[in-house]
């Protein structure tokens, strides 16, 4: 009777551990982040107050983002395909791939299609 139970209650917590397994949550997006340097190949671009203006910038509200790049928004949506994060344009821009680490205090967004990877602190 107690291996019958011990074998339950086994196969009960196994269930419970694999519920949570593949669903992914956009909240760690949903904050204020500042533009620390832009990497273009070799070449590093760190945040100025002269250039404030074209530094890239992003606002997540869930998964619905604006990302600007040179001054110009884009806008998007994020989401949790083939084991990243992408974010697809309203306007056909290039696709991002967005990368929370740090703990959840740095956010990586690459922009292959120019060979730019953008970095952001969380404010």
């Amino acid at each position: 009777m107690k291996k019958r139970l011990l074998k339950i209650l086994m196969l009960g917590l196994m269930v419970c551990s694999l519920v949570g397994c593949g669903k992914k949550s956009y909240d760690d997006f949903d904050y204020d982040w500042e533009f620390v340097k832009m990497t273009a190949g070799t070449q590093v671009f760190e945040a100025s107050k002269e250039t404030e203006d074209r530094d890239p910038k992003i606002e997540f509200d869930g998964t619905d983002v604006v990302f600007w790049f040179n001054g110009n928004p884009h806008d998007g949506k994020l989401e949790y395909k083939d084991d990243e994060y992408i974010i697809t344009f309203e306007d056909g821009w290039a696709s991002l791939t967005a990368e929370i680490e740090d703990g959840g205090d740095t956010l990586m967004i690459n922009i292959s299609k120019v060979d730019v990877e953008c970095e952001f602190k969380k404010k």
